[in-house]
């Protein structure tokens, strides 16, 4: 269904920047911030936008609907009220960061849009919760590997980008794989499940059109 299609231009758009947003946070951050849940998102829209599946976009809906949404509301805080709700985004108002980098990461926001019309259009597909959980520990065993707990990319060090002292690393780690599933993508696949479960058509995952 050609319809359903996003238009070319958006998807040229949206691919060529996540390009350079890709070239330019590789040359500050490093490649392992791409460990981060949202970043890798970011990539699996661009893969959704060119094949149109359900999947793919799927699998970015249930593992950044909360975080996103959660970003956002941090960031409108700040921006109304002076103020951060836990820090977030702390980072979008560091003067040590450059600001093109801070205006980047502004990505949050037209990816978040592409991910909610797309699921609206295509429908959700209940297997991506699966593969979000398998995906998610990789990344979150790869941030505990290869990176300083300094970052703390995905939070695998502490809660909200503070490494914790209360118990060994380890177990904090464990925890981590238990629980952010638990918070973030169980509650997420059943509201997307619920909201977008019954759209689309044919069988789940397939290329529409």
């Amino acid at each position: 269904m050609k319809s359903r299609d996003f238009s070319p231009w958006l998807k040229t758009v949206y691919t060529l920047f996540t390009g350079y947003w890709a070239a330019r946070y590789a040359a500050f951050y490093g490649w392992t911030n791409f460990l981060w849940f949202c970043d890798f998102a970011a990539f699996l829209v661009v893969v959704g936008l060119w094949t149109r599946n359900r999947l793919v976009f799927s699998w970015a809906a249930v593992g950044v609907l909360i975080p996103e949404a959660f970003w956002m509301f941090d960031l409108g805080v700040r921006i109304l009220c002076g103020r951060h709700l836990v820090g977030a985004t702390a980072y979008m108002f560091n003067p040590a960061i450059p600001v093109d980098l801070r205006l980047l990461s502004l990505f949050h926001l037209p990816m978040f849009g592409v991910i909610l019309a797309a699921v609206h259009r295509f429908g959700y597909d209940r297997r991506a919760l699966k593969l979000q959980v398998l995906s998610g520990w990789l990344l979150m065993a790869a941030a505990y590997l290869w990176t300083a707990s300094a970052r703390d990319i995905n939070w695998v060090f502490g809660p909200m980008g503070r490494p914790q002292t209360w118990v060994p690393s380890g177990v904090y780690f464990a925890l981590c794989l238990v629980g952010v599933p638990a918070v973030l993508w169980v509650p997420a696949h059943g509201v997307l499940g619920w909201g977008f479960g019954r759209r689309g058509s044919g069988r789940p995952g397939r290329r529409e059109g």
